[in-house]
């Protein structure tokens, strides 16, 4: 039999505190290893969503989606183009309320962490730049005193805003990011925290991106957080990309391809200094934007592979990048462009990144995977918080050990695996045992299932829960606490991977489905498990388990009430709302909406409205007269509801826009897949009266470009396939 040998014995020494910050009774910081929150090893998970890119009438809904997705920290850019448009006038109006924006933070129950710039980059025009500063001559993002000057300014308007929502207010942010993709000039981001201090920006934490060639950071100043993507959409060159090494388990942190556009090319190694801190990240990325010139397909096992591999790897803060998509504000080109110097075109409108949490709010399958995860986070995360990684030494099976790794305390530990590889083809790994030597020397092994390709997961190594020691599980651990008076366990099972449970002797299994149950010295392995509740009983054990099905763990969730936790089963987003639960999900249209629906209608038009004189026009990327255009006709008492519909267009072309009026409100760079536009988007246009108008863009056949799906070129073709109604409903859904 192949095995893999971890040495886990050797544990580092004491930790000390790098950072901490206390308000009455709570403490956030960081030490070696990890961050802290009351003292205590934490784990959080962190999501991106831009304030300044959303309706501030819908911030709060989608806050709570983010927050029922499993995160407990946003993060979001603070864009200077947005908020000093013209010099020395601050606008914090509306969608650019940052007050406003963190009190929802706090009311759902989020932290923030806000990444201040002054360069932001987020495919923003200028990195987030405004025009006049651009343009005034001043040497940018240095030490040069004209250029402080500046930033001290647009320091202390942040701070206005932000003083009251610090931690140390008894507010939501915890934390600051400092610049981006910044590497080479310590002294300069020692300078920009001097600034943010001087201005009464005072929180426990402050970050850098860490990632690039040569870096050098001001260490001890700040905690570097790193990335990784999928793809690399900025790549200069229209090919595959080739294996991505992102979803091989590593201790190495610095990714190579990520920020290329903006760095060098490439990565040194780690630096010592980088491994005396914890490993966090901020941008790992559940999607990818796309690039005129390449266009990558995210899938969801894309996503939740990535993720796993690095949390596997050491990752002691997810942070994802992005999260939930947005748009840019309409009416202004604030997007990256090669027009504006940037080597990359992206959409004018659409910031959606394919994110798990779309354009509109609307979750992708990613969302539904990667909730799964961090529900597993949430219930082991102070333990695995305190666990570094460790990888298989050289004995092992050198074909299966970048697919594999444990992070373990010397005692338990949890075992990680990844079979998925972006860009090369995937692996089954059968026939593997795991041999672990702990701090006492004593080696434990155990026989691992088939790993089916495409697949990843956890596998718990003696875990202590309600009293019962579980040697072995091929489930994952979502939940643990107590439910309807006992002490209960969650877990789901995995396709592909039959249920196994391995126990430690001294405990009864008890079930009303059949079980096959092994008895030896050591303890007890139940197979057979189908999706249900056990109750595994003994001397100072009681704990009820229940199994679901894979589909059935992705549709769970623990929602605490006014009263009490309830687990509930949802094939939509479920949520407290008002000690309710709350679920946002498609439904069936009553037969009043689908009248209506019936009545929405593209039709082609011969007319060129949008003519070249338009401002948006060029980022077609073809003559405007050669590009046809349709009308989108909306009855205008659907837009009296108080549901939500997506209009989904199956679209053969390169580019689409979509205009009320002459404004440009929505667009993207086709790559083969369904096209959706929210009824929400268009509704304030609409009572204005504005005419709705989709103009779209042949892909030429001689055109660079990189597409994963077929796009046919040559010619345009744009059908509204369906609409899908969407509610939030106050119903109790399916209770376990």
């Amino acid at each position: 039999m192949r095995e893999l040998f971890f040495e886990t014995g050797r544990q580092g020494t004491a930790l000390h505190t790098l950072f901490s910050e206390r308000c009455g009774a709570h403490s956030f910081g960081a030490c070696e290893q990890y961050l802290l929150r009351d003292g205590k090893p934490w784990l959080p998970v962190m999501a991106e969503f831009h304030f300044t890119r959303y309706d501030c009438a819908e911030w709060e809904l989608e806050l709570r989606k983010i927050k029922a997705g499993g995160a407990d920290i946003v993060a979001t850019y603070l864009f200077w183009i947005f908020h000093e448009p013209v010099q020395g006038e601050f606008d914090f109006s509306g969608s650019r309320d940052i007050g406003r924006f963190l009190a929802l933070c706090r009311k759902v129950g989020l932290y923030a962490f806000v990444r201040l710039g002054p360069w932001c980059h987020g495919e923003c025009r200028n990195g987030g730049f405004p025009d006049w500063l651009q343009q005034s001559g001043v040497p940018l993002r240095g030490c040069d005193e004209r250029y402080l000057a500046l930033v001290k300014r647009l320091f202390a308007a942040y701070a206005e805003q932000l003083r009251p929502w610090l931690f140390a207010s008894g507010g939501p942010v915890i934390g600051l990011q400092l610049e981006n993709e910044m590497v080479g000039n310590a002294e300069y981001l020692r300078r920009l925290k001097a600034l943010a201090l001087a201005c009464g920006m005072h929180t426990p934490l402050y970050t850098v991106t860490g990632w690039g060639a040569n870096v050098q950071l001001p260490w001890g100043e700040a905690l570097p957080v790193y990335g990784a993507y999928p793809a690399a959409p900025w790549t200069e060159h229209c090919g595959p990309l080739g294996p991505n090494e992102n979803y091989l388990f590593s201790p190495r942190r610095n990714d190579a391809d990520i920020g290329s556009d903006q760095l060098r090319p490439g990565a040194g190694p780690d630096t010592a200094a980088a491994h005396a801190v914890p490993f966090l990240t901020c941008e790992i990325g559940p999607g990818n934007q796309c690039t005129h010139h390449r266009r990558p397909v995210i899938t969801a096992l894309d996503a939740e592979a990535l993720s796993l591999t690095k949390l596997g790897s050491g990752n002691n803060l997810p942070g994802y990048y992005m999260y939930h998509g947005g748009f840019n504000p309409p009416g202004g080109l604030y997007q990256e462009s090669r027009a504006t110097g940037y080597p990359n075109d992206v959409p004018v409108s659409s910031y959606d990144f394919q994110a798990p949490l779309g354009e509109y709010g609307q979750p992708r399958e990613s969302f539904f995977r990667l909730k799964r995860l961090h529900q597993f986070v949430h219930f082991c995360g102070e333990r695995l918080a305190a666990m570094p990684a460790f990888f298989p030494d050289s004995r092992s099976a050198p074909e299966a050990a970048k697919h594999l790794a444990l992070r373990s305390d010397g005692r338990s530990g949890f075992l990680f695996f990844n079979t998925y590889q972006r860009g090369a083809p995937s692996c089954h790994i059968d026939g593997l045992q795991v041999s672990v030597q702990g701090i006492s020397g004593e080696t434990r092994r155990y026989d691992l299932p088939e790993l089916p390709a495409d697949s990843c997961g956890v596998f718990p190594l003696e875990l202590e829960c309600g009293g019962v020691t579980i040697r072995f599980m091929t489930m994952l651990p979502l939940w643990f606490g107590m439910y309807l008076g006992r002490r209960t366990l969650v877990c789901t099972a995995y396709d592909g991977i039959e249920p196994v449970l391995e126990l430690c002797s001294g405990v009864r299994v008890r079930s009303d489905a059949p079980l096959r149950m092994q008895r030896a010295e050591n303890g007890t392995t139940v197979t057979g498990l189908r999706p249900g509740t056990l109750d595994i009983c003994g001397e100072n054990a009681d704990l009820r388990l229940i199994v679901l099905c894979p589909q059935d763990g992705m549709r769970f969730y623990p929602v605490e009430t006014s009263d009490a936790v309830r687990l509930v089963l949802s094939d939509g987003i479920a949520f407290a709302q008002d000690g309710e639960i709350a679920v946002w999900a498609e439904t069936a249209p009553s037969p009043e909406q689908q009248r209506l629906l019936d009545a929405v209608s593209l039709t082609s038009t011969v007319g060129q409205r949008i003519t070249a004189a338009n401002p948006y026009a060029p980022y077609l990327f073809a003559d405007p007269a050669q590009c046809p255009e349709y009308l989108l006709h909306i009855p205008q008492a659907l837009t009296d509801g108080a549901f939500d519909a997506l209009f989904c267009f199956r679209a053969e072309a390169d580019v689409v826009q979509l205009y009320a009026g002459q404004t440009l409100i929505a667009d993207e760079f086709l790559r083969g897949e369904l096209w959706q536009v929210s009824l929400r988007r268009l509704r304030p246009y609409l009572w204005d009266g504005l005419e709705l108008r989709l103009k779209c863009s042949p892909m030429r056949a001689e055109q660079p470009v990189y597409l994963e799906r077929p796009v046919k070129r040559g010619c345009v073709e744009l059908e509204l396939t369906d609409i899908r109604i969407v509610e939030i409903k106050n119903a109790a859904p399916q209770t376990l």
